[in-house]
């Protein structure tokens, strides 16, 4: 007999509403979840799950890849497929065309005017170091990695050298935003819409008010979430996303 752990999930309002698929109880479903270890607010303090596992390299997870690295490879694929040699020929047409342009140019309005050109040309060159420049500040710090324990996946998220067993805890949160990593899969046992209350910090900016909660049962998440008319001025209530108890099979 297979043994399973319940997990408590905390699906946001904002990602069900931007990139989700509604589900329901008794659904079997797939997601790539995070940890939040920031997580301090006592609201959830009964929820925090506790992960112990083994630490490993994202790369070393056979068929796992990031949604850059797929967007990189797809299209550059169907680029070159596409364009093909025809129009490869009509562009480096188009380029000499360009310089013949540029020839007439120096010669209507003289030898200044056409070193102003060259000029211009040389600080875009600078302009594009600088873009490079820019573009390696978003590398990756260090190599991604995972914990896994008893079915459940997470981004580790430290730098190496990683230890051969990791202990975390925090709020399991869905994440379908950057990187992809490899899905939870699981059925879902219960579903519970969160609705919190906020507070007014400054015109027209609220914050919710910690260890305020209240959960009501459903048989099916919304893909929409409602904010209720608050009758107290500088205080707003909004249904936040859903708390889901996923039954997920050891593995």
């Amino acid at each position: 007999m297979t043994r399973s752990t319940v997990w408590k999930v905390l699906y946001e309002d904002w990602q069900m509403e931007c990139c989700g698929t509604p589900f329901a109880v008794g659904d079997e479903v797939a997601w790539p979840l995070r940890l939040d270890e920031e997580c301090r607010d006592p609201a959830w303090a009964a929820d925090l799950s506790d992960l112990e596992g083994p630490v490993e390299a994202l790369a070393g997870i056979e068929g796992d890849r990031s949604d850059a690295e797929d967007f990189e490879a797809d299209d550059g694929g169907d680029i070159e497929a596409e364009g093909g040699g025809d129009d490869g020929g009509d562009f480096a047409h188009d380029a000499e065309d360009f310089e013949d342009d540029g020839e007439d140019f120096e010669a209507e309005d003289g030898g200044d005017d056409g070193g102003d050109f060259e000029d211009d040309g040389e600080g875009f060159e600078d302009a594009g170091e600088g873009f490079e420049d820019d573009g390696e500040d978003f590398e990756e710090p260090f190599e991604p990695s995972v914990v896994r324990d008893r079915g459940v996946t997470v981004p580790y998220g430290r730098p190496e050298p990683w230890p051969e067993r990791a202990r975390l805890t925090g709020l399991l949160t869905v994440e379908r935003h950057g990187d992809r990593r490899p899905d939870t899969a699981g059925r879902v046992r219960a579903i519970h819409v969160v609705t919190r209350r906020f507070a007014e910090t400054s015109a027209d900016a609220y914050e919710v008010v910690p260890g305020e909660r209240e959960l009501r049962p459903v048989e099916q998440c919304p893909k929409w979430f409602r904010w209720e008319d608050s009758a107290h001025p500088g205080s707003r209530r909004g249904e936040t996303g859903v708390l889901v108890e996923l039954e997920v099979a050891e593995v």
